[in-house]
């Protein structure tokens, strides 16, 4: 089933895989652990194509009352392959290329569609897309970039809900914070992979974000940033790493009753110029280079340099098992549009191209066997016909 395909809105001519979260009236697939292996399987099936493939990117981010994730890769062929035949090597063994070939979106985002319809359960709705995030306004709000001190990877324990990505994902959309976060892979010469995560989090009800909104971000702990996702001892982030480089907060009463104001001051007794101190202070106060990788996904690279000189990496390497620490779907939360309570800002504008099928909703079935609901990552050969469209 295809949809229009003109657009006007859209920031470049990248098609995204669009998966959307399932409707409230499927509550069983909500109690339970939600496909949080299924897509970082798909992510290493698709990346073990290393020879074609450099990079895979998963975006989530909030679309009106709903949560989605839009997925590309990004190619690196050598000159006598051509792309559709990197989509026929992506998409399930019994797609034929007439199909990837007449498919309205291009060939290699048509393949992973079809090859993410094979690994996701079939209450998650699956299209191909265009993304114009424009609508969520140029100014970035606080950004957070997982860093560590070591490569000791991220194995973390499952929660009976999910994982702890997943569950801090659903606390952000029940406490109506709409965030754009950001999870890219590449695999490495050793078969392990390469992880640069970021988050935006849309929390303030103004696009500027000033010297005194930060410290109050540094002194309560902000449970936006990622390091509190993750209880581990060699994780940190560019928040946490403020206080290394000579950042304190003062909390001071305010003219204002029963009120507290937050001021941030640099110490000019570390041994840190404050030229690094204040650059990594812009990563979040002013994250331009951040934010425009989620916004435009411009090389994710972009800042590096700015955490290496504080002796942490903000390239995490992970084993195979550490994909779904960074990696899941979350079941649709009840809310209202996330976007409503943020001046200047508003939803994506998402212009679909093909729908491959549609979330279920009210009419799904909820008595469909477990195999059915949850789906199977060694389903791999399974096109979305096999799960019903």
């Amino acid at each position: 089933m295809c949809a229009n395909k003109h657009n006007n809105h859209q920031q470049n001519d990248r098609y995204y895989v669009r998966i959307r979260s399932p409707g409230q009236d499927v509550p069983r697939l909500r109690r339970r652990n939600p496909s949080t292996q299924l897509l970082s399987g798909l992510a290493a099936d698709v990346l073990s194509h290393n020879e074609l493939l450099k990079r895979f990117s998963c975006r989530t981010v909030a679309v009106g009352a709903e949560t989605e994730y839009h997925l590309w890769v990004e190619t690196n062929p050598p000159p006598q392959i051509s792309s559709e035949h990197i989509g026929w090597l992506l998409a399930p063994d019994n797609i034929d290329r007439d199909e990837l070939r007449d498919a309205p979106g291009d060939s290699v985002t048509t393949g992973l569609a079809r090859k993410a319809a094979s690994y996701l359960p079939p209450v998650f709705g699956i299209e191909v897309a265009t993304v114009d995030l424009t609508p969520l306004g140029g100014s970035p709000p606080p950004m957070s970039r997982l860093l560590t001190t070591e490569q000791a990877g991220l194995s973390v324990d499952t929660t009976p809900t999910g994982s702890p990505l997943t569950d801090w994902l659903t606390w952000l959309d029940r406490t109506g914070r709409p965030y754009l976060l950001q999870t890219d892979l590449e695999l490495t010469g050793d078969g392990r992979y390469w992880c640069w995560l970021r988050v935006a989090i849309f929390g303030l009800e103004t696009q500027l974000l000033t010297d005194e909104h930060l410290a109050e971000l540094l002194y309560d702990g902000w449970r936006g940033d990622l390091a509190t996702v993750y209880d581990l001892e060699h994780l940190t982030s560019n928040i946490r790493l403020l206080r290394r480089a000579g950042w304190t907060v003062r909390k001071l009463p305010s003219p204002h009753e029963n009120g507290s104001t937050y001021t941030l001051e640099w110490s000019p007794e570390v041994d840190i110029e404050y030229k690094k101190a204040e650059r990594l202070a812009n990563t979040v106060r002013s994250p331009q280079a951040e934010y425009q990788r989620c916004y435009r996904q411009s090389h994710p690279n972009v800042d590096d340099a700015v955490y290496e000189q504080f002796g942490v990496d903000p390239t995490i390497r992970l084993d195979r098992d550490d994909l779904s620490a960074v990696l899941g779907l979350i079941p649709g939360v009840s809310t209202p549009n996330q976007w409503d309570d943020h001046p200047g800002r508003e939803s994506p504008h998402i212009e679909p191209v093909e729908i491959i099928r549609t979330a279920a909703g009210t009419s799904y079935e909820e008595t469909a066997d477990e195999d059915t609901l949850h789906g199977s990552t060694t389903d791999a050969n399974k096109t979305s016909g096999d799960y019903g469209r």
